[in-house]
């Protein structure tokens, strides 16, 4: 039996890449899943107490949070959202969407600087 030739080589590499890359996709949705269903929410530490703004409720993937955070179950951030003006929503991953809910704390926010 001859050699391979350098085209035939080429061509398995091929074969073997695209089953690699297909492989690759599918854990790649898998993980994608995974982490839609497991986003949960976190609440951020208020800046100091009394704050005007008060805490901060983020999504669980959010990486705007500076300060100490705490894992929290989407009833409570829908409570604390909806229901408590000591909450405010992260106005970037804006977690309220996701929850249906507006924030209570919405009147309490200082007007916008000029």
């Amino acid at each position: 039996m001859s050699e391979p030739s350098r085209l035939d080589k080429l061509r398995a590499l091929r074969d073997w890449l695209t089953y690699q890359l297909r492989q690759t996709d599918a854990k790649i949705r898998e993980l994608e899943q995974q982490q839609a269903q497991a986003v949960g929410y976190m609440v951020e530490a208020e800046i100091r107490t009394g704050h005007p703004l008060g805490a901060t409720v983020h999504r669980g993937d959010c990486t705007m949070a500076q300060r100490p955070t705490r894992p929290i179950a989407a009833d409570e951030a829908r409570l604390a959202l909806a229901k408590d003006p000591a909450f405010t929503g992260c106005e970037f991953c804006r977690p309220g969407d996701g929850l249906g809910v507006t924030q209570a704390g919405d009147a309490k926010k200082p007007p916008p600087k000029r």
